[in-house]
């Protein structure tokens, strides 16, 4: 049988109790000295003696209440010290929640911070290194190397035909895709390896100390991996295949940008070799500066995901101001979705053999725009590169586009620029003919001063002619200029539109 627990107390009891049994001992105390001194008889018994002491000394009495007064006010003392002791519990209470709530946020706190610490560095859909973490270990890594003289190698990776998945199933399948790719490169690479995803289908790697051989051999195990992964997205199973480009530190750079864009170039190279296949980085056209080389993977990128832009630029009429047309240029989406003017993209294109390519993309986004009448049925200045004049199929191709739009050819303006008529003076007249004979107007685009003198009204057989903003400043004082003058009475002699290029861009 078990035994019930011993009550706990309370203050207040223990205080009664202990006051009633201290006052106990008062009266109790005072009859022991009484009969001590000999103050009380002898005999009788108990009773009789407290009889016959409370006769002979009445303080007795008041002695006798000492157990209640001393009771009571010890219960007054156990009330006070219970009230005490709640208080004090309540209030350790209250600090223990308050330490655990404490400790719990700023267990929140930490991991939070490991949270952002965490996706500052790494990609949020396969959860590998991005772009930022990607370049600090690259930089890290060159001054590793070149301290220490050893060699490091770069990989890149662009995954084929995703987009065309992608646009097919959607971006939930094309997400799925991307973390399987993930996936495979991180169980083929070791943990001293650096596996980032730089952005859409583009993945990077670093290998700390390795060689050539080294390297290749990554790269084919890298191929062969993505190539047994199946990926099945919807009702359809699809192989792994990408481009793989590989640079190596520091033969083929010794600055990131510099071994970035050599490691680009060769990804490129295996793409133009068939795709589904690596390169290592061979210089295809030497005396390339970093920024050419940096312009042809910009196109070459935005040609193959489709993130051209159309610009359009107003034409204005030199004289009154009042608006002829516009001016068709290329913009480039960057990786973020945003959107900058490719000015320099005509010059480099020609050197990169994608000129031809840039004018059909061109042609087609400014017949679209024609045909939806988007402009109000104003004319386009289309340039047209260098590459293009040189060629005979373009004329045919955009004839066709036209005809298939119903839209009139001479809305287009096929438009050269100046300095490229000047040194090629020959082949822009014959492509300027054909042109007019297909029914299109023709033009000159960013004509200068410095033009004026190379170039005789009588040889170009123009309807427009586009005036670079330098011009202004000629043309609103043609009096101290009398090249200028004169070209200018023979050209309106001639019928030509004179506009200056410039105003404000209409997005695509």
């Amino acid at each position: 049988m078990r035994c019930k627990p011993f009550p706990t107390w309370s203050e207040t009891s223990r205080y009664t109790l202990l006051g009633a049994l201290f006052g106990f001992c008062f009266p109790l105390g005072s009859i022991f000295f009484l009969y001590l001194i000999g103050d009380l008889p002898d005999g009788g018994g108990l009773r009789m003696l407290l009889v016959e002491a409370h006769a002979r000394y009445h303080l007795l009495y008041i002695i006798d209440t000492a157990p209640f007064f001393l009771g009571l006010f010890a219960r007054f003392a156990g009330i006070r010290q219970d009230r005490i002791r709640r208080f004090s519990s309540l209030l350790e209470q209250e600090v223990a929640d308050k330490t655990e709530s404490l400790r719990a946020a700023l267990e929140e706190a930490r991991k939070a911070n490991e949270m952002i610490a965490h996706l500052a560095e790494h990609d949020t859909l396969t959860g590998l290194f991005n772009r930022r973490r990607f370049q600090r270990d690259l930089e890290f890594m060159i001054n590793y190397s070149c301290r220490y003289r050893h060699s490091f190698a770069l990989l890149f990776i662009d995954l084929d035909n995703f987009k065309a998945i992608n646009d097919m199933h959607g971006h939930a399948w094309g997400d799925r895709y991307l973390v399987r790719v993930g996936e495979v490169l991180t169980e083929a690479m070791r943990s001293t390896d650096c596996v980032a995803r730089l952005g859409g289908d583009e993945f990077a790697l670093l290998l700390p100390e390795t060689e050539g051989e080294g390297a290749e051999m990554v790269a084919r195990k890298i191929l062969s991996r993505l190539n047994q992964c199946r990926v099945a997205v919807e009702n359809d199973e699809y192989v792994i295949s990408a481009s793989v480009g590989l640079a190596l530190y520091p033969n083929d750079g010794e600055d990131p940008e510099e071994l970035v864009a050599h490691a680009d170039t060769a990804m490129y190279q295996a793409k133009e070799a068939g795709r589904n296949c690596w390169r290592r980085y061979q210089e295809g056209r030497p005396g390339l500066s970093i920024e050419e080389r940096t312009w042809e993977l910009r196109l070459r990128r935005a040609l193959e995901t489709e993130s051209l832009r159309l610009g359009l630029t107003p034409l204005a009429d030199w004289e009154d101001g009042r608006r002829h047309g516009f001016a068709a240029s290329i913009h480039i989406e960057d990786r973020e979705g945003k959107c900058f003017a490719a000015e320099m993209a005509p010059n480099h294109a020609s050197r990169f053999v994608l000129g031809e390519k840039l004018d059909r993309w061109l042609a087609r986004k400014v017949v679209n725009q024609l045909q939806e009448q988007w402009t109000g049925g104003l004319e386009i200045f289309l340039p047209v590169s260098l590459e293009t004049l040189g060629g005979k199929e373009f004329l045919p191709f955009l004839r066709e586009q036209v005809e298939t739009a119903r839209v009139k050819p001479a809305k287009v303006v096929l438009a050269i620029e100046a300095q490229v008529v000047i040194d090629n003076l020959g082949l822009a007249r014959a492509f300027l003919r054909r042109a007019t004979a297909l029914g299109f107007t023709t033009g000159i685009a960013g004509l200068a001063p410095t033009h004026l003198c190379c170039l005789k009204p009588e040889e170009l057989a123009v309807q427009w002619i586009g005036f670079a903003p330098q011009m202004m400043e000629v043309l609103q004082a043609p009096g101290e200029w009398k090249a200028g003058e004169s070209f200018l009475h023979q050209m309106r002699e001639q019928g030509a539109k004179l506009v200056v290029q410039g105003g404000f861009d209409v997005p695509d």
